[in-house]
């Protein structure tokens, strides 16, 4: 199985795409993870939606993220590498939460950085923490820019 993160920024799509050919090359499941922050994410639900609504409970917002994850993978991968792919949104700090899959995985597949405060980075603090603390074989897939 290959791990790969996916938080939606444009180095994580490219890591996504590469993670993809690679479990296609290796015939193997390609497990994408979102990690998500409840205050983040009801902030975001709820300038979408409008106070009016009210605050959702904690297992819509699970379920909301859930399900974008899931429409943001199928809109970036061909339809016909959808059938091995996982995608588990998981109210975590990220790269605690990559770390520890990275246990079950033959590689975890990464980005640079993602959307955080210090993007500019050579690599995020994400990234970092998973090179360091990975027990599976990581790969950082360079974007355009890198």
């Amino acid at each position: 199985m290959i791990v790969v993160g996916f938080d939606g920024s444009a180095p994580a799509v490219t890591a996504l795409r590469w993670a993809a050919d690679e479990a296609a090359l290796r015939g193997v499941e390609l497990q994408v993870l979102r990690a998500w922050d409840l205050v983040q994410e009801l902030a975001a639900i709820l300038a979408e939606r409008g106070m009016a609504e009210g605050v959702p409970p904690e297992a819509e917002v699970a379920a909301t993220v859930q399900a974008r994850l899931e429409r943001d993978v199928a809109a970036l991968l061909p339809a016909e590498r959808l059938a091995t792919v996982r995608c588990r949104a998981l109210e975590a700090h990220p790269a605690a939460m990559l770390v520890e899959a990275s246990a079950g995985a033959d590689l975890l597949v990464i980005g640079p950085r993602g959307r955080g405060r210090v993007a500019s980075l050579l690599l995020g603090s994400v990234t970092l923490a998973c090179v360091q603390q990975a027990t599976s074989p990581v790969v950082v897939v360079p974007t355009a820019e890198d």
